[in-house]
């Protein structure tokens, strides 16, 4: 299907973010046009800068009201709304605090997510939400233009934190969202997320299993980065790089990988990735230590595989924090697939189950630092278990695709549209 015909109408894929920051947004909009739609992104927090997608119009919402410009106030009005913000959404605030930050939140909600989606949004056919804050603006289009509406959950996001750990504001926020997505579950025609233990959970809350799209990488996304990773922290082929991919999150432990580092002087780590500056600020590392911490932030979704490739290992350094993080398939697993990189897991049910069925990866726990020297040392000396380590690695990430993926993903939408469409005629 040549990319841009219009056989199925519009198809309008929705997301809250920078669209250059989520690769499967961008693999879903590239699907859709070759399901023979004409696909559409919307993006809630416009890229910069912007993103070029073949076959994809790329759209904006400006104009709206958007915490991120308020919080750019210059000076000492941004001093004091950035420490109000802290305490008003904080562990330490009081329920009338918690309720007054509350109430201009759904101000800032109902301008940008509501009000903005509705002037902003073009019409469709079919909308596809990859989060559900612009569900509201979504319903209202839909029923304007008799579109059929798909809800793709990347996370269980009633589960992300623990109920303990919530601030009243974030139980605030959290109550009020639940509200929205139990409304946007039940009226979406297509109902789709990540993984296995994600749609078991998401049954468990609003009695609708989702199904199951895999979040597997598409090369045909890929752009050339101009270094790889080995040449943007500057360091020779023989010498070993570890890898991080994903942004900073609670569900991380990098514990044991730093007390690894302590014992492997030979050992660099890029955390490829924003927020780790930030989570990394308050521990005190050795001088050795510290030069051999690279930083690598604001890559966009289409260069990370590219640049990654040339590392030795990919890590993941997820524990059971909470029931999102337990059940997790984060893009940076499926992107160190396709990088081809020997895998470290903690083991957790989702990670496992897919390494077990394509056979692959190593699983050990993100807090063992004895356990994670021994295993870096082989990749240290290449050992024969390392080479086939490798060899697993490059073998999975030839099945791992988007390609396998996205023939559901495509029958579902098309289905919802067809069939939506039919009831209007």
């Amino acid at each position: 299907m040549t990319l841009g015909v219009s056989r199925y109408g519009d198809a309008v894929a929705v997301t809250p973010v920078e669209a250059r920051r989520d690769s499967r947004i961008l693999k879903q909009c590239m699907s859709l046009a070759r399901a023979g739609f004409r696909s559409v992104l919307f993006e809630g927090r416009q890229s910069h800068p912007p993103i070029v997608l073949p076959g994809v119009e790329i759209v904006g919402l400006t104009g709206a009201i958007s915490s991120t410009r308020l919080a750019g106030a210059p000076g000492q009005r941004c001093d004091l709304a950035t420490r109000l913000k802290e305490r008003i959404t904080g562990p330490n605030a009081t329920w009338f605090e918690a309720w007054t930050g509350f109430a201009a939140y759904l101000m800032l909600y109902l301008g940008h997510f509501v009000i903005g989606g509705i002037r902003y949004m073009p019409p469709a056919s079919l909308y596809y939400l990859s989060e559900f804050s612009f569900f509201p603006a979504v319903w209202v289009k839909s029923k304007w233009h008799g579109a059929a509406i798909a809800y793709d959950a990347r996370d269980y996001y009633v589960g992300i934190e623990t109920a303990s750990n919530k601030t009243r504001f974030q139980k605030l926020v959290v109550g009020f969202g639940r509200f929205i997505e139990k409304i946007c579950v039940k009226e979406v025609q297509v109902f789709t997320t990540v993984g296995e233990g994600v749609a078991s959970l998401f049954e468990r809350e609003y009695g609708r299993r989702p199904e199951v799209i895999h979040n597997a990488h598409d090369d045909r996304i890929d752009q050339v980065c101009q270094k790889t990773l080995r040449q943007r922290v500057g360091l020779r082929r023989d010498e070993t790089l570890l890898v991080i991919v994903g942004n900073a999150k609670p569900g991380q432990d990098i514990s044991g990988t730093l007390g690894a580092l302590e014992r492997l002087p030979m050992v660099h780590l890029a955390l490829v990735g924003n927020g780790y500056r930030r989570s990394l600020a308050s521990r005190r590392f050795s001088t050795g230590i510290a030069a051999r911490l690279h930083f690598i932030e604001d890559v966009p979704a289409t260069e990370v595989v590219p640049l990654i490739r040339d590392a030795d290992v990919a890590l993941l350094i997820y524990f059971e924090h909470s029931e999102n993080y337990k059940n997790a398939l984060p893009n940076g697993f499926f992107q160190s697939v396709a990088a081809k990189l020997p895998l470290l897991h903690g083991g957790l049910p989702e990670i496992s189950r897919v390494c077990r069925d394509f056979d692959f990866g190593v699983t050990v726990a993100p807090d063992d630092a004895d356990a994670l020297t021994a295993i870096l040392t082989q990749v240290v000396q290449r050992t024969d278990w390392y080479n086939e380590q490798r060899l697993r690695s490059a073998k999975a990430a030839s099945s791992l695709t988007w390609q396998n993926a996205e023939a559901r993903l495509q029958q579902l939408l098309i289905e919802a549209a067809t069939r939506h469409a039919s009831k209007l005629a």
